[in-house]
């Protein structure tokens, strides 16, 4: 009670020094100081109004503190996204460049599997049970499709999601052994996706439609 006391005497004293100044608003600023001072005089008069003024302008200004660190924390956690989208591209690229590496090399010279079970083409949909590896899904920032430019690289659009895959595999251990690779070189979000027919199912399904349980 003796700080809501404190407080309205407070008023008071800046009432009564309100400037002097220019003669133009002397008849504002006197208008003004009646106002103030029969706010003074009700807020003295009523403690308890004055107690919920000044709690109200604290939870203003502790609710204007919270949004203030909310903003922050969103402008930190934007940036972080453009720096690990930043880091995927890199990545991108330089598998772009090992994967054209590897398919320039010859291939040795051994008998071939009948069933292929390595990197399949990517330029149609294929049949049956596929596995790939998916780097990352973005909503708003975005790769740029023109950064994938190998066959083994694509992109996907799901529901407003880019998702990004890589490689083809008819093998869950093959799809395994490049995901383990990826999460060495620093794509430790690396995942393995399954499909079959060309549509997402599970890995426990694709693992049972082919057989590799």
């Amino acid at each position: 009670m003796q700080k809501l006391w404190m407080i309205a005497g407070m008023f008071m004293l800046v009432l009564t020094a309100l400037p002097t100044g220019l003669q133009a608003q002397e008849e504002l600023s006197r208008e003004e100081t009646r106002e103030w001072k029969q706010r003074a005089r009700e807020y003295r008069r009523n403690p308890a109004a004055l107690k919920a003024l000044t709690e109200s302008a604290q939870d203003c200004e502790n609710r204007t503190s919270g949004l203030v660190t909310e903003n922050n924390q969103l402008k930190a956690s934007l940036a972080n996204k453009d720096v690990l989208l930043s880091n995927y591209e890199a990545q991108i690229a330089d598998l772009n460049q090992r994967l054209l590496a590897a398919q320039n090399t010859p291939p040795p010279t051994t008998t071939q599997p009948s069933q292929p079970t390595g990197p399949l083409p990517t330029d149609e949909v294929l049949m049956g049970v596929v596995f790939r590896v998916q780097l990352g899904a973005f909503t708003q920032t975005r790769v740029d499709d023109e950064l994938v430019t190998n066959p083994n690289l694509a992109t996907e659009e799901s529901d407003g999601v880019q998702k990004i895959v890589v490689g083809q595999f008819r093998k869950y251990a093959n799809a395994k052994a490049l995901r383990d690779r990826l999460r060495q070189m620093g794509a430790s979000d690396a995942w393995i996706v399954s499909y079959n027919d060309g549509q997402r199912v599970s890995i426990e399904e694709a693992l049972r439609l082919s057989g590799q349980q």
